[in-house]
């Protein structure tokens, strides 16, 4: 970036090679990688690439890792445990959540087949697993009493499991 951080024009001209109006938008290509400002817009493309998916795909192609036992800090007072998870799930972004040791999290992650994931830390780097790596999805493995249920997302009846 040309001042040491990015700034609006930096996304513009990043976004400008792959986007350009008033032409009609092309398909977008497999892998499509989109800057984004904020994490609210990296959420709002998230969403809206895996709803696409599942259109077109079917509902059963994808699957929801829900958080579970969402408790909210309360200045001055104790946590109380999140009541109202259907909203929490669906209308709250990773941007607007966060934890006392490990910083933010995904109320939601939305999975399917060959997306794309990107490693947050490091874990073992002389393997390259190390933070900012990017991968794709090729399955998930539940832990032990846990189980895959359905519920409406979206409109649409998909797997979920909550973690």
């Amino acid at each position: 970036f040309r001042e040491g951080q990015p700034t609006p024009e930096d996304f513009i001209l990043l976004n400008s090679r792959i986007v350009s109006l008033p032409n009609p938008l092309p398909a977008p290509p497999a892998l499509l990688r989109v800057a984004c400002k904020t994490n609210s817009e990296r959420e709002a493309i998230n969403t809206a690439t895996w709803l696409t998916h599942l259109e077109t795909h079917g509902e059963q192609q994808g699957l929801v890792v829900l958080a579970d036992h969402v408790l909210v800090q309360r200045e001055g007072a104790a946590d109380i445990e999140l009541t109202d998870v259907l909203t929490f799930w669906t209308c709250v972004g990773e941007d607007d959540c966060s934890t006392r040791r490990s910083g933010r999290f995904a109320p939601m992650l939305r999975l399917y087949p060959c997306c794309p994931l990107m490693m947050t830390e490091n874990v073992d780097v002389g393997n390259n697993m190390a933070n900012g790596t990017l991968g794709v999805c090729t399955g998930v493995k539940l832990i032990p009493g846990n189980y895959v249920h359905h519920r409406k997302v979206h409109g649409l009846n998909v797997k979920c499991v909550c973690a």
